[in-house]
């Protein structure tokens, strides 16, 4: 059923109430080509304050804050005129078509013509539901697309005051609904300016679903080994799951860096990727760098079910000095891996492989690549009442180029208690480590306690127990929770350390993470020995003043029964049985999102041989102009000289630092700038300077950064020094 609502002067001759139902239906086909083709039904509503019809003239006239409805659609003018005889229709004055979707028409005028499918409109401005601006002197609309004639295209938001950001003024725009948008003859504004010219553009319409095609080329960099390079990338869409980017960097020295990103989804919520590098290179940093040199890496991620998982990272190098040269990394090795998963509430088991391609230099100790192939894990937890068991099982065959092969099994038996009792807190471990190694082809390198085939097996019972006193202070300025812990350690007097090569710990470095650790080595191919006790401190709080809302601290020392152990000189630990104290302040503030403070004193002379600052300050200025001020620093300092006396022993005194800060200003820009460096007695060496500078607005990204990285290594071909430029711009519906 139709429904019409009428406002008119009757004053005027009588009307055909029929002809303004046709009126009104025409209006609708009108709304509809104007929208694209949307469907209709038949409820409306017209509203006007003068309606006048001519039967001798077929003309149906409407005047006066005219309002058509249909739903959510809106359409508004001044005059609305029917032209039955001509089969047009015609809108006057102030025209706006507002559709559900958000999507908006402004025009001086709107005509309908040639049998109902096309549409004409004067002085017109078009905002597409995505913030998409199109303003025209005139505009044809068919059912599959828009002709816009001299016309302006922005995303950027738009004032009466200032021109946009950035807009494309063109000779013609043709929409074409879900396919393309073609702009010709075009000038290219940048706040009203003039900046460059291009006659053609073709770019996907917002409506567009996801198809292949060039990206607007939106990256430029400057690097000492290939000169300047600007990126050309080509999206190519698949499949709904499968897409892939070729990334081309065409330089002015070595040709073409080929780059590649491809990605495929085997079910909802994980991507997975392979992407690659590759350069033909003639002129060599180091003689024995290939001609060919690449980079790949793969990510794969999939989970069968709530328990069952697959995941794999694989990566492979030409050479040594490809990733620093070419991608600005500083590593030490590539690791690769693929993991099968399977979990439980109280269980774990992991099956894997694992490849280290190693990217240091020949003369250092670590220098041959290493797969470890098969590897099975299995943890179980068992929890009751106040005890809880566990059991750690690793399995793992290590193959190396060179220094020998390694076959073992570890387990790890773990019982723990816990005890309360007027406010004291008693904790028991007892543990059986099960050591199983078998070592082949072992090279003359190593030592020469080692034979070149052995099998060796060891069980070492350990018994710890901690006692704590928690207890709180509170009064009007604070809340803090303090935790006196000594913690008694037992284990045999010698663990075989010697006997095993050790491939996974490394050497010990006594720290406010590891002081109250049963054993202090991160693998499971040394382990502490003797009689040992580890005592200290540690709280936390929070304080009623802003200044000081949030801190925890931690500090100690460890003694041990006798000297000895395999510890370094750095550890704090070696040759003595009283270790160095270590400890940590943190806190948080307002203004200060994280400090942290860590240090170690020689218990001796006690002196400070480590000192590690990090912190970092976020400050809102008062300044409308300038926002925030974010400022990040490390600081740190090494005095692990071996004889103290010793003037000339200047190669363990060592300080860093790490400044950066990073400005916000004018709402949308901002500044960082950053330095790292060394310093020994002697000198300071610079390692890395940085600059950027940045916009991120409406419509708009903009970055623009310089880089000088001063490491080098001649034996891998790493070049020194030389400022790395990057450039970068992203423009809204264009870049996307």
């Amino acid at each position: 059923m139709t429904v019409v609502y009428l406002s008119y002067n009757k004053s005027v001759l009588p009307y055909n109430l029929s002809c303004i139902k046709r009126l009104i239906f025409i209006m609708f086909i009108l709304f509809s080509i104007t929208a694209y083709g949307e469907s209709l039904d038949s409820s409306y509503t017209l509203q006007a304050d003068n309606v006048e019809y001519s039967s001798k003239k077929h003309l149906l006239i409407a005047k006066g804050n005219v309002e058509l409805f249909r739903k959510d659609y809106l359409l508004t003018a001044n005059k609305v005129l029917y032209d039955k005889k001509n089969n047009k229709a015609f809108a006057y004055g102030k025209v706006v078509l507002i559709k559900p979707n958000g999507e908006e028409l402004y025009a001086d005028s709107l005509e309908l013509d040639n049998n109902l499918t096309e549409t004409l409109a004067f002085e017109l401005k078009v905002r597409f539901e995505d913030g998409n601006i199109f303003t025209a002197k005139r505009a044809r609309s068919y059912p599959d697309r828009i002709i816009f004639d001299k016309a302006t295209y922005s995303p950027c938001k738009i004032c009466k005051t200032h021109n946009p950001q950035w807009q494309i003024r063109s000779s013609k725009i043709e929409y074409i609904k879900k396919k393309n948008t073609i702009y010709v003859n075009n000038f290219f504004d940048i706040y009203g300016i003039t900046s460059f010219y291009l006659p053609y553009l073709r770019v996907a319409s917002h409506d567009s679903p996801p198809r292949s095609g060039f990206l607007f080329p939106s990256y430029y960099s400057h690097k000492k080994i290939y000169g300047y390079g600007i990126t050309i990338p080509y999206y190519l869409r698949i499949s709904d799951s499968n897409d892939f980017l070729y990334s081309p960097t065409v330089t002015t020295k070595k040709k073409i860096l080929h780059s590649g990103k491809y990605r495929f989804m085997l079910q909802k919520g994980n991507t997975n990727t392979v992407s690659f590098d590759y350069i033909k290179s003639k002129q060599q940093t180091n003689p024995s760098s290939p001609k060919d040199r690449f980079y790949i890496r793969s990510n794969f991620n999939h989970r069968f079910d709530s328990k069952f998982s697959l995941n794999s990272d694989i990566e492979t190098v030409s050479d040594k000095s490809y990733i620093k040269n070419y991608r600005d990394e500083n590593v030490n090795y590539l690791k690769s891996f693929v993991n099968l998963n399977y979990f439980t509430d109280s269980s774990q088991f992991n099956g894997s492989a694992h490849h280290f391609q190693e990217l240091r230099t020949a003369d250092e100790n670590y220098n041959t690549n290493i797969t470890v192939a098969p590897r099975f894990r299995y943890d179980k937890t068992v929890i009751s009442r106040n005890s809880r068991y566990y059991i750690k099982s690793d399995a793992i065959n290590m193959i190396k180029e060179k220094g020998g092969n390694t076959s073992k099994v570890n387990l790890e038996l773990d019982w723990d208690n816990s005890y309360a009792f007027h406010n004291h807190k008693i904790e028991t471990s007892k543990i059986v480590y099960l050591d199983l190694y078998k070592f082949s082809n072992i090279t003359t390198d190593t030592p020469a306690s080692y034979k070149k085939k052995y099998t060796y097996s060891r069980i070492i019972p350990e018994l710890a127990i901690a006692w704590k006193y928690p207890f709180i202070l509170a009064n009007n300025i604070s809340l803090t929770y303090i935790e006196p812990l000594i913690k008694f350690i037992a284990s045999p007097a010698d663990v075989h350390n010697d006997k095993i090569f050790n491939e996974d710990s490394q050497e010990i470095e006594l720290n406010d993470s590891n002081l109250f650790n049963n054993n202090r080595y991160s693998g499971s191919d040394r382990l502490e020995e003797g009689l040992r006790v580890n005592y200290g401190i540690v709280g936390s709080g929070q304080a009623t003043s802003r200044m000081y809302p949030k801190y925890n601290f931690v500090f100690g020392q460890g003694y041990r029964l006798k000297k000895g152990g395999d510890y370094s000189f750095n550890s704090g630990l070696r040759d003595r049985k009283l270790s160095d104290y270590v400890g940590r302040l943190s806190f948080k503030t307002s203004y200060i999102t994280d400090f942290h403070y860590l240090f170690q004193i020689d218990q001796e002379n006690h002196k400070f041989r480590r000192n590690e600052i990090s912190s970092m300050f976020n400050f809102d200025l008062p300044n409308k102009n300038l926002q925030k001020l974010v400022l990040d620093a490390k600081l740190s300092s090494y005095n692990y000289k071996h004889n103290p006396k010793d003037k000339n022993d200047l190669n363990n005194i060592k300080k860093s630092v790490s400044l950066s800060g990073t400005l916000y200003f004018f709402k949308e820009w901002y500044l960082t700038a950053g330095i790292v460096e060394n310093f020994d007695k002697k000198k300071a060496r610079p390692i890395e300077s940085k600059f950027a500078l940045g916009y991120n607005g409406q419509c708009t990204k903009i970055a623009l950064s310089a880089i000088n990285n001063n490491t080098s290594d001649a034996a891998r071909g790493i070049m020194k020094g030389g400022f790395t430029y990057n450039f970068e711009i992203l423009l809204k519906n264009i870049n996307d």
